[in-house]
């Protein structure tokens, strides 16, 4: 039996992030040349926050967005 994935735009979502970390790959020999202020200071500056947990406590849906079927 096929079956088909469903999906519909979102116009807003309310919620609040419960959890994430600092991300950042860099060369290792150049980290390894720094001094531990100037990895201190690189890694704020240049490393990405990552979300890994969140809890959504409501959603508008967007009312002009079709709801779209795709095969899996």
């Amino acid at each position: 039996m096929a079956r088909v994935k469903l999906t519909r735009e979102l116009d807003s979502v309310w919620g609040h992030l419960r959890s994430g970390h600092l991300e950042l790959i860099v060369d290792e020999n150049e980290w390894d040349s720094m001094s531990d202020d100037d990895k201190r200071e690189f890694f704020k500056h240049n490393a990405q926050v990552m979300v890994d947990d969140y809890y959504v406590n409501d959603y508008d849906v967007a009312e002009d967005s079709a709801i779209e079927e795709e095969l899996c």
